[in-house]
């Protein structure tokens, strides 16, 4: 089964990839290609910049409701988790107690 095939520039295009997500498409381009290349489907979840502000100044539960454009609270994540992203993040930064060791 094949998708529909456009171009990065397109895809970019239709994204308004810097005003939504912030983030260089480059970045990202790379892990297209892959998923293209190895014939994995992708799905993508964008969320507004204002929403992902929201969060980070006042919680998930300081949101207004009408900004969580439908999403629910992540579950909980397991020890191993955060685990495996503190190793892989080299820990925590100044001012972010990731886990305790």
């Amino acid at each position: 089964m094949t998708g529909p095939t456009i171009t990065a520039d397109s895809c970019i295009s239709r994204r308004l990839w810097l005003d939504q997500d912030g983030v260089p498409a480059g970045l990202y381009l790379p892990l297209f290609r892959f998923c293209r290349d190895m014939r994995f489907a992708m799905v993508g979840l964008n969320v507004s910049r204002e929403l992902v502000r929201g969060v980070r100044q006042s919680g998930w539960n300081g949101v207004a409701t009408d900004l969580k454009e439908d999403l629910t609270r992540s579950l909980p994540s397991s020890a191993s988790y955060r685990h495996f992203l503190f190793d892989l993040t080299g820990g925590a930064g100044p001012g972010r107690g990731a886990i305790t060791r």
